[in-house]
């Protein structure tokens, strides 16, 4: 006899970005950075003999500890999806993980290296340098300035250092030490912000999964520049939303206005954190844009997905206004000429030398060409 059993077709989780994904997003943004402190305080307030083997042990401890919830999460989560009616207590467990565990095994790894030190990654070298002068502006005035000049708008992007250091001028750290702080604290909060958008396309489970490989790629690759990892964290899960939601709109003419917006947010954000991120996700999405606009059949699906692209760009406009129109404006040619009759008033130029303002050839320069045909030349003539 032939079993009247049907199969249930997976559930996923809706690709749109509404209140409650939002609510999520502040949610755990708060807590993956209560972990980070919390863990960065009483780690601090530990005293190892130097040289040591505990603070091996401790992040080993830890490790191990964060690697069990996670593997306890898993199958737990595994086993209530077989049934025909999964528990609630599951989902909530795994949230909570996703947004505590990643946190916490990044902030443990890095304090393990980082012990016995306030600097962070490669101290005051390289461009560590000049993020700390940078952060250290920040938390001197609110006002957004020049890492280097102060009279200037800045020209790199000021979102990160902005916001830490405000936060350091709150606590009345030093910027210098606070570096460290908010560095550790970015990378944890960067893979709890992974694993809610990683929800809206894949399975909690899988998403916990790639939660914990965000923090631990982001650990390998992109802990010198926490401020950049934190987007390009976020791209992966948000690269996925923006197809889908395409594709529906091809399919079905549905346009989500809420994923559109959040897109919107994102590029927003990266434009005033990492410019260069920014472009890379911009052009992304025009290409998104033009294939759909080739694909579109239906004069109705264009129109929807065209109201699309300009939530997306309202949605950004915002945040761009904010640090670029005063730079824009102060690069205006008036206020350039005004900048030089008040520079030859001072001791110091108001802005950089020329030769640090262009980008240089080497190679592919007319001089560098011209050499290596005077080069070839007097090879020939020895030949002859």
């Amino acid at each position: 006899m032939p079993s009247t059993h049907t199969p249930r077709a997976p559930v996923y989780p809706g690709t749109g970005l509404g209140r409650s994904v939002v609510a999520q997003i502040v949610g755990a943004a708060i807590v993956a950075a209560a972990v980070s402190i919390g863990y960065q305080a009483a780690y601090r307030r530990l005293r190892f003999p130097m040289p040591s083997e505990v603070p091996t042990v401790v992040a080993s401890l830890v490790t191990l500890a964060v690697t069990a919830c996670l593997a306890g999460t898993v199958l737990l989560c595994s086993r209530h999806r077989c049934r025909r009616r999964p528990h609630r207590g599951s989902g909530r467990l795994i949230v909570a993980a996703g947004w505590v565990l990643p946190a916490l095994l990044s902030t443990a790894i890095q304090s393990w290296l980082l012990t016995g030190t306030k600097f962070y990654l490669n101290g005051l070298g390289g461009d560590q340098q000049f993020r700390t002068a940078f952060l250290t502006r920040m938390t001197d005035s609110p006002a957004l300035a020049d890492a280097v000049y102060p009279d200037l708008p800045p020209y790199y992007s000021p979102a990160w250092f902005w916001v830490g250091g405000r936060l350091a001028d709150a606590t009345g750290i030093h910027a210098w030490e606070f570096y460290k702080i908010w560095s550790i604290v970015t990378l944890a909060v960067a893979a709890a912000l992974a694993h809610v958008l990683w929800a809206r396309v894949v399975r909690p489970s899988t998403a916990l999964i790639l939660a914990m490989v965000t923090a631990l790629v982001g650990l390998h690759t992109a802990a010198y520049s926490p401020y950049s990892w934190i987007l390009v964290a976020l791209a992966p899960p948000l690269a996925v939303l923006a197809l889908r939601t395409a594709r529906r709109l091809l399919r079905d003419g549905r346009l989500d206005a809420g994923a559109c917006a959040g897109i919107g947010v994102y590029v927003g954000l990266a434009a005033i954190t990492h410019a260069l991120i920014a472009g890379v996700a911009a052009v992304f999405l025009a290409a998104v844009v033009a294939t759909v606009a080739l694909q579109a059949r239906a004069r109705t699906h264009l129109r929807r997905f065209l109201r699309g692209a300009a939530i997306a760009v309202a949605s950004a406009l915002p945040f761009v206004a904010v640090v670029w129109v005063p730079y824009l404006l102060a690069s205006s040619p008036s206020n350039r000429t005004a900048r030089r009759r008040s520079s030859c008033r001072r001791s110091a130029p108001a802005s950089p030398p020329r030769s640090s303002t262009r980008r240089p050839w080497g190679r592919c320069a007319p001089s560098a060409w011209a050499g290596w045909w005077c080069a070839r030349d007097a090879t020939w003539s020895r030949r002859g």
